[in-house]
């Protein structure tokens, strides 16, 4: 169990600081690249409801494909979106793509290390340790979510806007063909 324990933590670690590394600039980068208020907050309406229409079917494609091959499709599709993003000139179509990808790639993410980690612990016969592997996960996952959010917000997004959408773009990526091919999925 010790095993999948590392692994969960090292997945979620890394997803969750991609994520946080660009959280805090999106709204500048997006008003410094020309968008709108408007086109801010309808990219914002599209991730949201592409997320909401696609949680259902992402725990059933994670039950069918497995939950790796599922968390390594949404890093991939997250990170592209991200990345259509940070280097496209301001324009509806190619924000409307980063949105719904963007979108996908978090309602394939959602819950699936979750699921994956009590599956194993099911498997091992050891249900007592998700507890300890949940609380460990935010010992340490917590402070570096925060500082990577400070990273990306108070350095990377000084030097260059884009940086913590692009550097968030690799943490997706990285975690996706560094780890995975190594495992059993």
């Amino acid at each position: 169990m010790k095993k999948y324990k590392y692994i969960f933590y090292y997945i979620s670690i890394l997803y969750t600081m991609g994520t946080s590394l660009w959280s805090g600039t999106i709204y500048l980068f997006m008003r410094h690249n020309g968008y709108s208020y408007s086109l801010t907050n309808l990219f914002l309406e599209i991730f949201w409801l592409v997320t909401f229409f696609a949680e259902i079917p992402s725990g059933y494609i994670a039950d069918k494909l497995g939950y790796l091959k599922t968390i390594m499709a949404s890093g991939i599709i997250r990170a592209l979106g991200l990345i259509i993003l940070a280097l496209s000139p301001m324009n509806l179509l190619w924000m409307t793509v980063s949105g719904v990808l963007t979108a996908l790639g978090d309602s394939l993410q959602s819950g699936t290390m979750t699921s994956w980690i009590a599956n194993k612990d099911v498997e091992h016969g050891e249900k007592d340790q998700l507890g300890a592997i949940f609380s460990g996960y935010s010992i340490i996952g917590t402070p570096l979510t925060m500082a990577a959010t400070f990273v990306g917000a108070n350095i990377l997004g000084n030097i260059r806007l884009d940086l913590p959408l692009l550097i968030g773009a690799a943490f997706f990526a990285r975690d996706q063909f560094d780890h995975h091919p190594s495992l059993k999925i």
